[in-house]
């Protein structure tokens, strides 16, 4: 995962990470579409959250946290972006999510 922010001259490095989803997970929707890596809380959850076949897209309105993604699916991987506005100290800040992933095998719950 990327983030960047135009807003802001300082570059952030990308992040990987490896998350065990499960099929219900991914039916869910919400389980893997939240910013800041995959999950949800109370305070923020996708809406108009849409799935087709091999994409989906959503909204966010969250407390401090706004905006807008998409992603789009292909056989084992996946890519996509957000854009979000995220209000810092009373001014707001415009971020760029972009991630991929692929998956690597069964879960080992």
């Amino acid at each position: 995962m990327q983030l960047e922010s135009p807003d802001s001259p300082v570059a952030m490095p990308p992040v990987t990470q490896t998350l065990c989803l499960t099929r219900q997970d991914v039916e869910a929707g919400g389980a893997t579409l939240a910013p800041g890596g995959l999950g949800q809380s109370a305070s923020c959850k996708p809406e108009q959250l849409e799935i087709s076949e091999g994409s989906a897209t959503w909204t966010l309105n969250c407390d401090g946290l706004s905006g807008q993604g998409r992603m789009s699916f292909s056989g084992d991987s996946y890519s996509g972006s957000a854009e979000l506005s995220v209000g810092l100290a009373g001014q707001s800040q415009r971020l760029r999510q972009t991630f991929s992933g692929r998956r690597l095998g069964d879960c080992q719950k």
